[in-house]
This record gives structure tokens, sequence and C-alpha cells, in this order.
């Protein structure tokens, strides 16, 4: 079992544990079907906002509608698999924020959300 993968009850004791000992959640979420350097640029940005990077990846539905025909290239099950292999997706769930696991701060590409 990969230890990467959380589900939402998961991150949101995890978030809990961290807001606890002062520290930050960083959330983001995207496709990631073809990871490219995009990509690793924007995933560390968002890791140098926190303490812990949680991600999220669309599903294999939500792809196609995003990227149009023939996406996704890769399967859901395979972009977890690489995406889990990589040194900045600390933590990968399906995001669907809850308030209990609402990050302090939500960073998508070059924007940032600070929680409300």
């Amino acid at each position: 079992m990969n230890t990467k993968i959380m589900d939402m009850d998961e991150l949101a004791k995890r978030a809990k544990q961290l807001r606890a000992s002062g520290k930050k959640l960083v959330a983001t979420n995207g496709c990631f079907d073809l990871l490219h350097v995009g990509h690793v640029r924007y995933l560390q940005a968002a890791r140098a906002l926190g303490d812990l990077l949680a991600v999220g990846l669309n599903g294999d539905r939500s792809v196609g509608e995003l990227k149009g025909i023939g996406r996704p290239i890769n399967t859901e099950r395979d972009r977890w698999n690489a995406s889990t292999s990589s040194r900045f997706f600390q933590r990968c769930a399906r995001l669907n924020l809850s308030p209990q696991a609402c990050p302090l701060f939500m960073s998508k590409a070059e924007t940032t959300l600070p929680k409300r």
C-alpha cells in the first residue's frame, strides 16, 4: 500500500495535527496526464508555501472534459502511480475539501489563494 495516498478522512486528521503544531497544509490539484516542467515548477512553488503539500488528481472523466477528445492519455491508475513516485507529491488524495481538511493555502499554478 502506498503511504502517500490518503482519503479525505485521513487528510482531515493530518490537517488537524499540522494546525495544532503550528504548521501549514498546502493543497493543489490537476490532471497530471502528461507531467512536464511546468507542473514541476508549480509543485515546487506550492510546496514552498507550507509544511505539507497535498495533491489532488483529477479523475479520468474530469481530464477528458478539461482536455478534450483522446484524453487522458494515461489512465487514472497510471497517473496515481507516476505521481506518488514523485518527490513533489508528498500526499495524494481525491480532493473534495471539507472544512476539516481545508488547507491554509490552496495553490494553483502561479495563483495562491489564502484560506478565508
